[in-house]
């Protein structure tokens, strides 16, 4: 029977505590001490395996010569146009007659819109004006001097400025994603 020793049970503990292999405890130790093992191996070649790159590497734009990626250009508004629920019959024929729309010349950027095809009423846009402050607005609410919130879709919302409507959508996403290798 093989004794071993252990770090204290406590910090703050002056004794050693004594672990012996037994038969009852055999079982139980074995797979704990494997599994320590294993823990450590993929813990120190995890920096050799093929296709993972430091965060580090990344920021500082180092690529290494084994594998390139192919950086995109994910659009992720177009997650909602994958009819993920089904398509609402009344959202294609809003968007239809809304579709001759001019986008509007006002400074201002469409932040979020939260969007009820059954409830009308408690649809709202967030929109930030050109001084940078945002603001919800629900619909009929006046924007600016000359323009009020007239439609909420999912991508855009539609204003009434100076009597003619005109839309604002979101800025489209321009944030680089990894692709896939194949």
């Amino acid at each position: 029977m093989k004794t071993i020793w252990l770090f204290p049970k406590t910090l703050f503990s002056s004794g050693w505590q004594r672990v012996r292999f037994t038969k009852q405890n055999a079982l139980p130790q074995s797979v704990s001490l494997f599994a320590l093992l294993y823990l450590a191996w993929v813990l120190f070649s995890w920096p050799q395996l093929p296709g993972i790159h430091s965060p580090v590497d990344s920021a500082l734009g180092v690529q290494s010569a084994s594998t390139v990626e192919s950086v995109v250009l994910a659009d992720y508004l177009q997650i909602a146009e994958w009819q993920l629920m089904g398509q609402d019959s009344r959202d294609s024929q809003d968007s239809l007659s809304t579709a001759a729309l001019t986008a509007t010349p006002l400074q201002l950027k469409l932040l979020g819109t939260f969007f009820l095809s059954q409830q009308p009423h408690n649809n709202y846009a967030v929109i930030q004006s050109a001084e940078g402050m945002q603001k919800k607005y629900r619909l009929g609410e006046s924007l600016q001097e000359g323009a009020s919130l007239h439609a909420v879709e999912k991508n855009r919302v539609v204003l009434k400025h100076n009597q003619q409507l005109e839309y604002l959508a979101f800025d489209p996403n321009n944030l680089a994603v990894l692709a896939p290798q194949d």
